[in-house]
């Protein structure tokens, strides 16, 4: 789905693929391998449980992910927020691209952070 503003909720138990377009959107999802792109704006992400890719784009942006695999997250153009507390995160690696200015906080367990320079 896309369009401006989307709101999108998942509780699928099959990967999901989901592209917010332009607007600020609040886009989550359940508990398999999934898909996001914000977009541009500034949007509020959270992936759930499984090994995401999630994806701000343009715009101030907030991805909260973690849970039982490992997660690429790319922040995209502007000053994002990125967090990996947001479940259990124990022991995974997560792989960060984007711009200088960004906070990560991967949460507890034994973490591996990766960034680009900037």
């Amino acid at each position: 789905s896309s369009g401006a503003g989307q709101n999108y909720y998942g509780n699928e138990r099959v990967g999901a693929s989901i592209d917010g377009g332009a607007g600020n959107d609040t886009l989550r999802t359940g508990i398999d391998d999934d898909t996001i792109i914000g977009g541009e704006g500034d949007d509020l992400i959270n992936g759930g449980h499984g090994s995401n890719d999630l994806s701000g784009g343009d715009g101030n942006d907030i991805i909260r992910f973690g849970g039982s695999g490992d997660s690429t997250v790319t922040g995209g153009n502007g000053d994002d927020m990125i967090d990996g507390s947001f479940l259990n995160d124990q022991g995974n690696s997560y792989y960060y691209y984007g711009r200088s200015g960004a906070d990560i906080d991967a949460g507890i367990g034994d973490d591996t952070v990766l960034g680009t320079n900037g």
